[in-house]
């Protein structure tokens, strides 16, 4: 029996404007090869936007499912709690700068999975103590979305995880070569924006990826 995707040590971030196909296509691509995590940041959208691109990117995945597949997408929604509750979305995924404990319980209510991007300890452990489900750490390496960026560091990640409770998520500029390094730092899952939302073909990718990270 194969693994249910949502189990996958990846996660999809969206970015619409990377992609060689609409979206939820290409959404729909992501999670048939195996990653059913996929936070949907479409920073430029407008509410109304980001609500209809939720909608495809459910309906596509949902159509090319194959029959008898674990395969099935798991959508966190960036920032925008009123379009997370209308599509009936698995989570919610806040910045740091927006993270109050009101927020994360109004969500959680709504029966959302919260999660919080954190930049160093002090940040981590309030969002922990806010009750975020999980943490997204990162820039970890170097990465064009973040110029002048170095990146936090494995030995970084390393030290914060024996420092917290909560699920560490891993991004920024990881490539298939660490991978694995991420998750022996201690990464619970690794996210991936830029490679998998402008890979012709993300099965192949995603095969590569998912080898490294489970490699002995």
């Amino acid at each position: 029996m194969t693994t249910p995707a949502h189990n996958s040590p990846l996660v999809l971030v969206t970015d619409r404007r990377l992609s060689p196909r609409p979206l939820g296509e290409q959404v729909a691509k992501v999670v048939a090869a195996g990653v059913g995590l996929v936070i949907l940041r479409e920073k430029d959208a407008s509410e109304e936007e980001l609500l209809t691109l939720a909608l495809k990117a459910q309906q596509a995945s949902l159509l090319t499912r194959p029959q008898n597949s674990n395969t099935a997408i798991r959508l966190i929604i960036n920032t925008n709690l009123t379009v997370a509750a209308a599509v009936k979305a698995y989570g919610l995924h806040l910045p740091f700068a927006k993270l109050n404990a009101q927020t994360v319980h109004q969500a959680q209510k709504l029966g959302l999975r919260v999660g919080v991007s954190v930049h160093s300890l002090e940040e981590a452990q309030a969002a922990e103590k806010a009750g975020a489900d999980w943490l997204m750490l990162g820039p970890i390496f170097p990465t064009n979305s973040k110029p002048g960026h170095h990146g936090l560091g494995l030995e970084f990640t390393r030290a914060l995880k024996k420092r917290l409770t909560r699920p560490l998520w891993l991004v920024g500029g990881i490539e298939p070569s660490v991978i694995r390094a991420c998750f022996q730092a201690g990464a619970d899952k690794v996210c991936l924006r830029s490679s998998l939302m402008a890979a012709p073909e993300p099965s192949v990718l995603i095969n590569k990826l998912l080898f490294e990270a489970q490699r002995d």
